[in-house]
């Protein structure tokens, strides 16, 4: 599409498009709007994961003097530990071992959020490089990953809208929408600069009969009007609007998170503690098409992400479950 015909489009409906949409329900950080800072959100809810799993580990801890009790029961090692107990002894062996493996699960599930949570700060970082600085990460690295991710929502989303948060509480919603306020101030005073520029392209358009447009076959006052155009209006918009579309679409991104966490905690409750549960809920609902095309989208970078950075917590249970 034409760079400039795309700006102008994108240019007068800028207003209009930031919305509201469904999210997750985002736990909410008791802090000030002044406060409610990208780093300073990711460092709580990090925080609460610790915390949780540290409250697992405690919980877990008399599990474990339960099983270990039981399993001294079994004198022979020739003979499995369900040969040698009482049907009492069984049934409370097999409840205390499912509710262990249901809260290490559980504990794992925290360990891969906090590796989730480093990933969405590292996007809004990696996105505020591009933005200042055109930089970008390099082949074969995390960042590459996780800019990808996010790249991917942006390009193939077909309805990516910029959306606001419901509420001002401090969510991690509302501090990724803080960062496009920067963007958005920079926007704001091209507006009244729009009718005049849509015509004036409309017109070179319609007299040379192109769409790009050559500046070549321009006349020299026309060629220097394009040009302020192009510099001061259609390359500033770009710019900004893309950064932006990058922002929103971290917040897909991190929304969609959200939402696998907490069907995970709740696969991982029905399920008994089995790790092949989770992911069942999210598959269902998408069968049911519960979902948006962005969040689909979301869901499944974060399945790439877990292929290419897997949570170490993770792959150490994976190892020790598949011996």
């Amino acid at each position: 599409m034409q760079k400039q015909n795309w700006a102008i489009r994108c240019l007068t409906v800028i207003v209009t498009t930031l919305h509201s949409v469904s999210f997750a329900q985002a736990p909410v950080i008791d802090l000030p709007e002044r406060r409610c800072t990208l780093q300073e959100v990711i460092g709580h809810l990090q925080f609460q994961s610790i915390d949780r799993r540290a409250a697992i580990a405690e919980q877990t801890l008399p599990l474990l003097k339960t099983v270990e009790a039981l399993n001294n029961k079994g004198k022979d090692p020739g003979k499995p530990i369900g040969e040698q107990l009482s049907i009492s002894d069984l049934e409370k062996f097999s409840r205390a071992s499912q509710r262990m493996q249901t809260m290490q699960l559980t504990s794992l599930m925290e360990s891969r959020r906090l590796r989730d949570l480093k990933a969405i700060e590292r996007m809004a970082i990696l996105a505020d490089q591009e933005y200042r600085w055109t930089q970008t990460p390099k082949d074969g690295t995390d960042d590459a990953v996780y800019h990808a991710a996010y790249q991917v929502i942006k390009l193939l989303s077909k309805n990516l809208e910029l959306t606001e948060p419901k509420t001002k509480q401090c969510t991690l919603e509302f501090a990724l929408h803080q960062q496009m306020l920067e963007p958005t101030a920079k926007l704001e005073p091209l507006l009244p600069q729009v009718p005049v520029a849509s015509s004036f392209v409309k017109s070179l358009n319609s007299k040379y009969k192109m769409d790009p447009i050559d500046r070549k076959r321009l006349t020299a006052s026309e060629r220097a009007k394009y040009d302020d155009l192009e510099t001061n209006l259609f390359s500033v918009f770009r710019k900004n609007y893309e950064y932006m579309r990058d922002i929103q679409s971290i917040k897909v991104m991190a929304n969609a998170l959200e939402l696998m966490h907490q069907a995970s905690l709740q696969d991982i409750a029905i399920g008994g503690g089995s790790f092949d549960a989770v992911g069942k809920t999210i598959q269902r609902n998408i069968q049911n098409k519960a979902y948006d095309e962005s969040t689909q989208l979301a869901m499944g970078m974060w399945t790439k992400i877990n292929e290419k950075i897997p949570s170490q917590d993770i792959t150490d249970w994976k190892k020790l479950t598949s011996n």
